[in-house]
């Protein structure tokens, strides 16, 4: 049996050639064959060669002695003629992927002893450089990679694709792209940057990536360019997601895509639109045209050449509007200007907010300059502190500088409902060019409607006490005549309560009281009359006596 070993080893050795020479042309085809076709040639321990039917037992080791048994398999009849015989390794147990390492074959015919020594499992000279790798499904590669042509400079274990590229950087990758010249090429070119494909792109960071697209440069480290053309990312972590032309050039700065967008301060954003520049830090652009934002913290939404330059200052959208000072705001409209410190244009156009915590709410032409001012409607100018201004639509300036007063132009009048229903006319107008407010008494709106006794309402009047005052909230030289409502409460009971007195109820009292009055200084007349002309009979009488 020591010849039949010594035999079959000096076969083995031969065969495993071409072995390896078969799995290779296999690799080109769709899918590689799971099977080593093993061959050998078995003798007699006189040299003549068998025919017969045998078993065959073969183990893989990753040792030429001893170790552990890393595969096995059985064949049990094994066809041998003229000594010759053939046998697919993997067709029993799955052989998976067992030759990342040096290997060795072990042989067994039927009951003998194993077959020694062991047969390393070799490969032959083309196997060191692959033709195609279609198919492949694993595997390791310790080196540098080179997939394509005209690529070259790579680093350690570095991977080159595509067509004039390169992986400078250690661990750096050229997935793909490039082209015919040397303009076309992407380079990777320091540790660990990566370019995924496209053209002319460069990723100059470490850890920096560009994705794709044309003439694109992640240039700090951690930096990504995902695509587009022509685009930047210039410091640590910034992002340009894609677009044309656009820049992130400070540390986290982010453009989402758009074109000709830029985002200098650190942490600024800018998500799309065009020739957006987001200059401070944490300024964020959401969309729109021409927009600037330039104070630390500041956003502009979108629109078209809207500016927030101010701290944390915001502008939502609309066209040319500015917010200029910190914390200001201006919602949307045209040409409007926040320029006072934490001020509000909610909207319009042409409006402008300058004092401290200053508002317009909307309209055109307003003009909030005091301190907590408020402005509306059309030509409004509240130049003085805490100064509510609303004008109407004639278009007249309407400036009020008298501060902390309440000023509105109506030139249609003013009415204020008290009901849900405004078709009742419920409430109080002041009438168009007129002074004084007029309130509701039409008698369709009343019930309960009765007559007074005007001698009653005398009397309670009489008893009434009528006062010189000045109110606690005005100046002591501001004085008013009228009585207390608690003394009118108690002697008329009318009225909402005991502590205010309307307009209409105090009127209606005189009234009746005058009546009252009139009727009595009729009484009074008609007395006198009567007593005169019994006078002037008297005095008749007694001039005809005389006589």
């Amino acid at each position: 049996m020591s010849h039949l070993s010594k035999r079959m080893s000096s076969t083995t050795r031969t065969l495993c050639s071409f072995i390896v020479i078969l799995l290779i042309s296999a690799s080109s085809s769709l899918a590689v064959p799971q099977l080593i076709n093993y061959q050998g040639y078995l003798t007699a321990s006189n040299g003549t060669s068998l025919d017969t039917t045998v078993a065959m037992t073969f183990r893989i080791y990753g040792m030429a002695n001893g170790g552990d048994m890393l595969w096995m398999e059985t064949h049990p009849s094994v066809v041998v003629e003229s000594g010759l015989f053939n046998a697919a390794l993997g067709s029993i147990t799955p052989l998976n992927d067992l030759f990342n390492a040096n290997r060795w074959l072990e042989i067994q015919v039927g009951s003998d002893l194993e077959m020694i020594p062991r047969q390393p499992i070799v490969s032959v000279a083309h196997a060191y450089r692959v033709g195609t790798v279609d198919c492949a499904s694993g595997g390791t590669i310790s080196g540098k990679l080179n997939v394509g042509q005209n690529n070259s400079n790579a680093g350690t274990f570095a991977m080159v694709a595509g067509e004039n590229n390169r992986a400078r950087g250690d661990y750096s990758v050229v997935a793909g792209g490039g082209g015919p010249s040397e303009a076309d090429s992407n380079t990777a070119q320091v540790s660990y940057s990566v370019v995924s494909g496209g053209q002319s792109n460069t990723s100059d960071g470490n850890n920096a990536t560009v994705s794709g697209g044309y003439d694109n440069t992640a240039s700090a480290a951690y930096a990504t360019v995902s695509g587009g053309l022509v685009n930047t990312a210039g410091d640590r972590a910034a992002t340009v997601s894609g677009g044309e032309g656009n820049t992130a050039s400070e540390s986290y700065a982010t453009v989402s895509g758009g074109e000709g967008n830029t985002a200098v301060g650190a942490y600024a954003t800018v998500s799309g639109g065009g020739s957006n520049q987001a200059f401070g830090d944490w300024t964020t652009i959401g969309g729109g045209s021409v927009n600037l934002s330039v104070g630390e913290g500041a956003t502009v939404g979108g629109g078209v050449n809207n500016a927030a330059s101010g701290e944390k200052s915001t502008v939502p959208g609309g066209e040319g509007n500015t917010a200029s000072d910190s914390y200001a705001t201006v919602s949307g409209g045209f040409n409007n200007t926040a320029s006072g410190l934490v001020s509000t244009v909610s909207g319009g156009f042409d409006n402008t907010a300058s004092g401290l915590v200053s508002t317009v709410a909307g309209g055109s032409s307003n003009q909030a300059g005091g301190e907590y001012s408020f402005a509306a409607g059309l030509r409004a100018n509240a130049s003085g502190d805490g100064v509510f201004a609303w004008a109407d639509a004639t278009g007249a300036d309407f400036g009020i500088g008298s501060a902390n007063t309440f000023n509105a132009r109506a030139s249609g009048g003013v009415r204020f409902w008290t009901t849900a229903d405004i078709s009742e006319n419920i409430g109080a107008r002041l009438p168009a060019g007129g002074s004084l407010w007029v309130a509701i008494s039409d008698s369709t709106k009343k019930r309960n409607i009765r007559l007074v006794d005007t001698k009653v309402m005398l009397d309670k009047v009489s008893q009434m006490p009528i006062k010189q005052w000045s109110y606690k909230s005005q100046y002591p030289s501001i004085e008013h005549i009228g009585p207390m409502a608690q003394d009118f409460w108690n002697l008329f009971h009318i009225g909402d309560d005991s502590l205010t007195i309307s307009t209409l109820d105090p009127s209606g009292v005189a009234l009746a009281a005058i009546q009252e009055l009139a009727k009595r200084n009729a009484e009074l007349e008609a007395r006198v009359k009567l007593l005169e002309e019994a006078l002037l009979q008297l005095g008749l009488n007694k001039s005809t006596e005389s006589r």
